[in-house]
């Protein structure tokens, strides 16, 4: 749980993602967005499963509204680790920046009930990229007031991986998962890794679509199909479902934190909870059999900027 006197980072291998929470979200999505009764239910229930993570973002609809009636109704008094994420920074001046992140932070602190952001991201490289020092200072200045505790971004593939790996970033949210290995193989990761940032990882179910049947994708979705057989064929081999294998060798990397993982219902909490409980590290011959199936894959398969839906 996060305490504010506290200078790491202690976090579940389960960070609830809340984008769900406030959107009808993900490829696999078949019940839409929760009523905030069900909402709240399944902040409980991650909680009670050991879950201490939970992300959202500005951008996701009203899932921080979500979280801060749940903050306010809890008992409990010490306080999940909450990571949000803001964008669209605007200004033409480093002054003009800086207010605009700061009416940015104030609304989210007031929409979560916080005093204090455990975990303030970028949502967007150019945010960062377009002022670095200036943002940098900024971060550096919102620690000192007390309005966050660790600050970060979240990148793509295509980001400069090098240049975050040198900044003040606290934490990063990348995305990986079993089907796209290119952050290992450009050495992006390897990055991260060695200027010891605080690693999330996101998509590893890459919005549900690894569980989806071959046979079921929908017209516009059919150039997966080919990929989810081999999938499946992987899982046949290992003798591990999808989600479990996919689990397995995102927290078979080394320097991973975490993984964010959304839900829309009690039974994903739970069942979610359970898979990583039963996740294991996959063995060289395993991941290098993961490896020789996708290293060569559709680039419209790994990235759901490009799905046409």
């Amino acid at each position: 749980m996060y305490n504010p006197n506290d200078d790491s980072l202690k976090i579940s291998s389960f960070t609830l993602g809340t984008a769900q929470l406030g959107l009808p979200y993900g490829v696999a999505n078949r019940t839409g967005k929760p009523d905030r009764r069900t909402a709240v239910s399944i902040l409980e229930r991650a909680e009670a499963l050991g879950v201490n993570s939970i992300d959202t973002a500005a951008g996701y609809g009203d899932a921080e509204e979500v979280i801060g009636e749940w903050l306010r109704s809890r008992k409990n008094d010490t306080t999940p680790i909450v990571t949000t994420k803001i964008s669209g920074i605007q200004g033409a001046t480093a002054k003009d920046r800086e207010k605009n992140l700061r009416i940015q932070v104030e609304d989210s602190k007031r929409r979560l009930g916080l005093d204090c952001i455990p975990v303030l991201m970028l949502h967007r490289f150019d945010d960062f990229s377009n002022d670095p020092n200036g943002i940098s200072q900024v971060f550096r200045s919102l620690k000192a007031n007390g309005d966050i505790r660790f600050c970060g971004i979240s990148l793509y593939e295509n980001n400069d991986y090098a240049m975050i790996a040198d900044s003040e970033m606290d934490v990063v949210q990348v995305p990986i998962n079993i089907l796209d290995w290119r952050l290992i193989a450009s050495g992006k990761l390897k990055l991260l890794i060695d200027a010891k940032k605080n690693i999330f990882v996101r998509s590893v179910f890459l919005q549900g679509l690894i569980f989806m049947s071959p046979n079921t994708l929908s017209k516009d979705m059919s150039f997966c199909a080919p990929v989810l057989e081999k999938l499946a064929n992987l899982c046949e081999k290992y003798q591990l479902p999808a989600g479990e294998l996919a689990i397995s060798a995102v927290l078979s990397l080394p320097g991973i934190a975490s993984v964010v993982i959304g839900c829309e219902t009690l039974e994903q909490v739970e069942s979610n909870a359970a898979i990583i409980s039963r996740s294991s590290r996959l063995t060289e011959m395993q991941i290098e059999g993961i490896w020789d199936a996708f290293s060569d894959i559709d680039a419209r398969v790994i990235d759901p900027r490009l799905w046409l839906l």
